[in-house]
């Protein structure tokens, strides 16, 4: 069976590292027939593959027709992450004609997606399949003796540093629960004589307005969203002592395991599509717990599992704590998430799944 890619090839966004983190795992195993840029199409180029057995789409659902018409694939699949209980009819109605199934990075949106697709198809008396083929990271996403010394000279000098990659002002990334549980830590005095936290922002500041209060805003940075290369991002993460994603609901989630690769403690939940990677022991991560199934501003209906900020303090504050000894976890345990997951491997568990 050999695979072409449709996906996004300009810059370092999220469908552009998961192009090319698919592209390095087909090519790793064999199977990778060509690859059509979305983004930068010709269409006086000539693109190899129009007759793989299989095409697989990554990119807004915009071109999702170029399958058809620029390709003769026996399946075609439709990369679709949900990040709640809600999936738009409107985006199953555009993609629907175009596709054989679709894809999901977590058995979580797989499950998410089946329920979905299964009420879309009944009317119509059509089905679509669901597979799951996860993500996977980069080989640059590695432990750092000099970043993780500088890490120790920070903590012990006072200095604990928090990044937050919040991408969007929505509720799903836990950023206003996070914003809460980060001002009654800096109030009480729970985290040292220098806390920071850098929060990653794609969207609106003042979305966030009131919430943070007194001396605790000034101990946090906002930067806006980085156009960062793999390697570029794990230096990002290595320059913290802790990466926080609180998140309510993940496609997948991807931050939490590129940071706990490059030997970061993590702070996050261990739902929705991060249950992916964290239903097991995990090294390096503290798991903040969450609550019942509460509306999310996803879409109409939508549901998440709920997150309380008390909760989220009492865990960020016993990572702050404990970090020494998360951090020697984290760095203890990075190597086999970094062989585990390497695009080859998932790649690998996807095309198994299918025989």
């Amino acid at each position: 069976m050999k695979v072409r890619l449709y996906g996004v090839t300009v810059g370092h966004g999220s469908f552009a590292r998961v192009t090319a983190g698919m592209r390095e795992g087909l090519g790793h195993l064999g199977v990778f027939a060509g690859l059509v840029p979305l983004d930068a199409f010709d269409e006086e180029d000539f693109y190899p593959g129009w007759d793989a057995e299989v095409g697989v789409y990554v990119g807004p659902p915009t071109q999702i027709g170029i399958m058809a018409s620029r390709g003769e694939h026996k399946e075609r699949w439709l990369l679709l992450p949900p990040n709640s209980s809600w999936i738009p009819r409107a985006l199953l109605g555009r993609t629907w004609p175009h596709v054989t199934g679709y894809l999901s990075p977590s058995t979580w949106g797989a499950s998410v997606l089946r329920t979905e697709v299964e009420k879309f198809g009944r009317p119509l008396g059509e089905s679509r399949e669901v597979e799951v083929w996860q993500h996977g990271i980069a080989p640059e996403f590695q432990p750092d003796r000099t970043a993780e010394i500088a890490a120790r000279a920070r903590y012990f000098g006072g200095q604990l540093s928090v990044l937050h990659m919040a991408s969007t002002e929505r509720e799903r990334k836990g950023t206003r629960e996070l914003l809460q549980a980060w001002t009654q830590l800096v109030h009480a005095e729970r985290l040292g004589p220098k806390p920071r936290l850098s929060i990653v922002l794609e969207g609106r500041q003042d979305a966030f307005d009131g919430i943070v209060h007194g001396r605790a805003e000034e101990t946090i940075t906002w930067l806006p969203r980085q156009n960062l290369a793999p390697g570029e991002t794990a230096d990002l993460y290595r320059a913290y002592n802790v990466v926080c994603q609180p998140s309510r609901g993940e496609g997948f989630g991807l931050c939490p395991l590129e940071a706990l690769a490059s030997g970061v403690p993590v702070v996050a939940t261990d739902v929705t599509g991060h249950s992916e990677y964290m239903s097991g022991r995990v090294r390096g991560l503290a798991r903040v717990p969450t609550g019942p199934l509460a509306p999310i501003d996803d879409g109409p209906g939508a549901e998440a599992p709920s997150l309380a900020p008390v909760d989220l303090a009492f865990t960020l504050y016993g990572a702050a704590v404990q970090w020494p000894d998360l951090s020697a976890e984290a760095q203890a345990g990075a190597e086999r998430l970094r062989t585990e997951w390497a695009w080859w491997a998932v790649t690998d568990r996807w095309l198994r799944s299918r025989r």
